[in-house]
């Protein structure tokens, strides 16, 4: 069913669905927010109506039901993907926005003041934005008044959200990586419906799945790789500190005063001031004196290279930006002002201006459910020329 020009409720064929009755939860294949990734198809996960929970509804990639909070995970932990959903999100919203054709008179100013103010307007539109494009879904959850008014709205991210295949009950869960029951269970929202509250779910894939699947879901495993690579060289430096040679004694000293001899003398030959210089040893007999074995430098920091490159690449190719405007050079690319404004108006006219005329018809069907007169729209922000056009800023 299509609501506003975006996938809504969308339905599945109904099979003889398979009940899985224990409720725990197992770190395996996929994870929760900032736990082990596991040998899982980041890109696609297995979702089917064959497969409940007990409460009822379809879990999230079958397993261990936490693919969209994988999906948080990865956002926080590739600084790449993190740095291009936050430019996406600032593309789409950083000239703020205004509320205009609404009456010109102190009550609807008044009602449109605290419409702002009750649901924080301008912080909602940055947070549903950026649900649109890490989880590719945007969740509501509205309250009526008495009389059918919406009086309350609230966003629900994707990771503490479930439904059945119909998408008629919504299961809540603040951490399902705890437990898969469900918190709460809301119904369907349902517009004018008097003391009422209910999710609503836009979605902006193609629906035939249960759940979305973000359209940058097919570089997930380079995403990963992104957040484990700084890991890696971190390690890397932290575990080749060796020493740069190694003296090996044929005995123990039979004294602390000859162990405090040799100490103080391989410590005299250490540092800048000590380039050069010369250590003399005597034993009686030379089968008595210490060998000396130097150490290779570990090369653990030549590591993949060449893969921080292509995570670069891959990661950009499946968001469709062009790296010149993440500033990363590119072989090959001058980077030149040229360049740059014709890679941004291409990334304008694909994501930035579907994206905004899309959020703006979610928040104009908020108003309109509200009561409030006016139409919202986005302020136009972009680089023209080294001239940022900018009006009103979202917080």
């Amino acid at each position: 069913m299509k609501f506003l020009g975006l996938n809504l409720f969308g339905s599945s064929k109904k099979q003889g669905p398979i009940i899985i009755q224990n409720e725990g939860v197992k770190l395996a294949g996929f994870s929760a927010p900032f736990g082990p990734i596991g040998e899982g198809n980041l890109s696609l996960p297995y979702i089917s109506n064959q497969y409940r929970y007990g409460s009822g509804y379809v879990p999230f990639a079958a397993g261990d039901n936490l693919y969209p909070n994988l999906l948080r995970q990865l956002y926080h932990t590739s600084p790449i993907h993190n740095a291009i959903v936050n430019y996406k999100v600032n593309a789409v919203v950083g000239g703020g926005y205004e509320i205009l054709n609404g009456q010109e008179n102190a009550q609807n100013k008044i009602k449109q003041y605290a419409f702002e103010t009750k649901n924080k307007l301008s912080r909602l539109v940055k947070h549903i934005t950026k649900d649109a494009i890490v989880f590719e879904s945007i969740i509501l959850l509205i309250e009526n008044d008495n009389n059918g008014i919406a009086k309350s709205i609230k966003r629900l991210p994707q990771d503490e959200i479930r439904w059945d295949e119909n998408m008629t009950k919504f299961h809540w869960n603040k951490d399902y990586s705890r437990t898969n029951t469900a918190t709460k269970i809301y119904d369907k929202y349902q517009i004018g419906k008097p003391n009422h509250e209910g999710v609503i779910v836009f979605r902006f894939d193609d629906g035939d799945l249960i759940y979305p699947l973000p359209n940058y879901a097919t570089a997930n495993h380079w995403i990963a790789l992104d957040g484990e690579i700084g890991l890696l060289h971190k390690n890397n430096i932290l575990n080749s500190i060796y020493p740069s040679a190694v003296f090996k004694f044929p005995r123990k000293p039979e004294s602390d005063e000859e162990l405090n001899f040799y100490k103080n003398l391989i410590d005299g030959a250490k540092g800048a001031a000590a380039a050069g210089k010369i250590i003399t040893f005597f034993e009686n007999g030379t089968e008595n004196l210490p060998t000396i074995e130097t150490i290779s430098a570990n090369n653990n920091d030549k590591l993949f290279e060449q893969t921080d490159q292509q995570i670069d690449l891959k990661v950009s190719e499946a968001h469709g930006v062009d790296q010149l405007l993440l500033g990363i050079r590119v072989a090959g690319k001058l980077g030149s002002g040229e360049e740059i404004k014709f890679a941004y108006t291409i990334f304008e006219k694909q994501h930035v201006m579907p994206l905004r005329s899309e959020i703006e018809e979610i928040v104009n069907f908020l108003l309109d459910i509200s009561k409030i007169q006016g139409t919202f729209k986005f302020n136009n922000y972009q680089i023209i020329d080294n001239v940022i056009t900018e009006k009103k800023e979202i917080l």
